[in-house]
């Protein structure tokens, strides 16, 4: 009778072992899944909106230089080269 209470004890150990292995590996798997998840959103995704930003951004540069730019007519270069004499 011992002997079949201790088999029951060892059967009992190992299903927890396996419990907690199988409990685990899910985890694992999960975590896995989700870190795969968030680094394919961060280097694809997310890069293809800073790439739309940075487009904007030079188109808006390209704007605003045109907007600076200054306009000379050549009577205005030759009044300001006669009073530098």
């Amino acid at each position: 009778m011992e002997e079949n209470q201790n088999k029951m004890e060892e059967n009992n150990m190992k299903q927890k072992k396996n419990r907690g292995l199988i409990i685990a590996v899910i985890f694992i798997s999960i975590l896995v899944v989700g870190l795969s998840g968030y680094i394919y959103y961060d280097k694809l995704i997310s890069n293809n909106n800073n790439d739309k930003q940075v487009e904007r951004s030079d188109k808006n540069s390209k704007n605003n230089s045109k907007n600076n730019q200054v306009i000379f007519n050549n009577e205005e270069i030759n009044n300001f080269i006669e009073s530098l004499k």
